[in-house]
């Protein structure tokens, strides 16, 4: 089926990576990447195209970064926003509820890129990187790890819980990880995640742990895109209850006849359930799905 609504997933091409990969000066464990070129991307924390940016002229030393401490940084994303600042993700799905959310524990030092191509900083250093991707967020399950491991189980929420990691040497961190890399996120499965990164914390802390200093984040104001989103959702929404209501493409789009970006939104959400944009109307497939999409939420015409 084709990706759903937001016009960036388009760009996101997810293919599988069968083994753990060891590269350079750390250990990394993922088991999905995006389909960028390995060479290009590889299997980081941080997967932002190296084209995308420009790097400090002279990053942060691991002195500077070893002036700092390891601290914890939670961030709840839609998937436009993980890909916009290099967060990797796993998951194809086609939900427009689809949500990553990203428990960092890091250790950084910024600086500006020298040609200010983010508007913002770059993020050197080391990163344990917790990616959980959530199909069908809900704002009741909360923003904490623990709440949305009890929604996966109460509400059989489909999520996953992925660990990656840049900068931090030692062999002892990948078995860690391959113990809950890439499972279910849900109750039981969050008291193995506890456990796990206890045990990369006091590996950290162990001398024979070697850090390399990686670009690790980027420090990106998404307020603009949230509001983006924001002003996409009610066209969608009324394309989807459209189909839902077995009305064509192109009567669909009468509502929006001067409206041009609101008319690719409407192509793009019929294209999207495999509907073509013409007078055809929707099959009871494509309702089936609409209504699933639109969770109860009926619209006015």
């Amino acid at each position: 089926m084709k990706k759903l609504l937001l016009p960036i997933s388009t760009i996101l091409l997810l293919s599988y990576c069968s083994n753990p990969d060891i590269k350079g000066e750390f250990f990394i464990f993922e088991p999905y990447e995006l389909g960028f070129e390995p060479t290009t991307i590889g299997t980081e924390a941080f997967v932002l195209k190296e084209e995308s940016f420009t790097a400090c002229g002279t990053p942060p030393s691991q002195m500077d970064v070893n002036t700092g401490e390891f601290e914890f940084n939670d961030r709840l994303l839609t998937r436009s926003q993980a890909y916009k600042i290099g967060i990797p993700v796993a998951n194809t799905s086609a939900s427009y509820n689809f949500r990553i959310f990203v428990k960092d524990f890091r250790r950084y030092k910024t600086c500006r890129s020298s040609e200010d191509m983010f508007g913002s900083e770059l993020m050197y250093g080391q990163v344990v990187r917790i990616v959980v991707e959530i199909e069908d967020y809900s704002a009741s399950a909360g923003v904490d790890l623990a709440s949305i491991a009890a929604s996966g189980t109460i509400n059989r929420n489909k999520q996953s819980l992925y660990i990656y990691t840049n900068g931090i040497n030692n062999p002892q961190i990948l078995p860690e990880i391959a113990k809950i890399s890439g499972k279910p996120f849900n109750v039981e499965n969050y008291a193995v995640y506890q456990n796990v990164m206890s045990s990369i914390i006091s590996i950290i802390a162990d001398p024979k742990t070697i850090f390399s200093v990686n670009l690790i984040g980027a420090d990106i104001d998404l307020t603009d895109e949230a509001d983006e989103e924001l002003k996409k959702a009610p066209i969608i929404s009324y394309a989807l209850s459209q189909i839902q209501k077995t009305n064509s493409c192109n009567k669909c789009k009468e509502r929006f006849s001067t409206n041009k970006d609101a008319l690719a939104l409407v192509e793009n959400t019929y294209k999207s359930l495999n509907i073509p944009c013409n007078d055809d109307k929707p099959n009871e497939e494509a309702q089936v799905k609409a209504k699933k999409y639109l969770q109860g939420i009926k619209m006015r015409n």
